[in-house]
């Protein structure tokens, strides 16, 4: 583990939906950058899911899109860095789609995810909660 600090940054000009932030972890008290993350999700600092109920219901209808942009991803990822070491599916189910890939090469190791609810879930005092996201997360060694 490495103490880290992170920099959020949102692209404007993303026409997905939710829009692109991207995350640059740097090592804590220095300028070295640890990892960058490419995040289509919800749950950057600013989102409260409280006062977006429309925006999880409309998402949760759009399965058919983020898996084609998660899709995309990983084939561009596949021509640039070669055949994954590990994909996983970790859920298929009536609730959720979850999936993962890696690569790895000796100086760092990228990871691909989407997580899409397919069920909006109610929680006691907070109110509907679901979970869209896609990422691509690059950890330096």
């Amino acid at each position: 583990m490495i103490d880290t600090k992170a920099f959020i940054f949102r692209r404007n000009d993303d026409k997905f939906t939710p829009q692109l932030h991207v995350w640059y972890y740097f090592v804590a008290d220095s300028e070295k950058i640890q990892a960058k993350c490419y995040n289509w999700g919800l749950y950057n600092p600013a989102f409260n899911p409280s006062k977006n109920e429309k925006l999880l219901i409309k998402l949760s209808k759009k399965e058919e899109i983020f898996v084609k942009k998660y899709s995309g991803l990983e084939k561009e990822l596949n021509e640039l860095l070669g055949e994954p070491f590990k994909k996983e599916t970790i859920a298929d189910n009536d609730s959720r789609f979850v999936e993962v890939v890696f690569w790895e090469d000796e100086s760092k190791i990228v990871e691909l995810s989407i997580n899409f609810e397919r069920k909006l879930n109610k929680i006691q005092g907070i109110g509907i909660f679901a979970n869209f996201q896609i990422e691509v997360m690059i950890t330096y060694k």
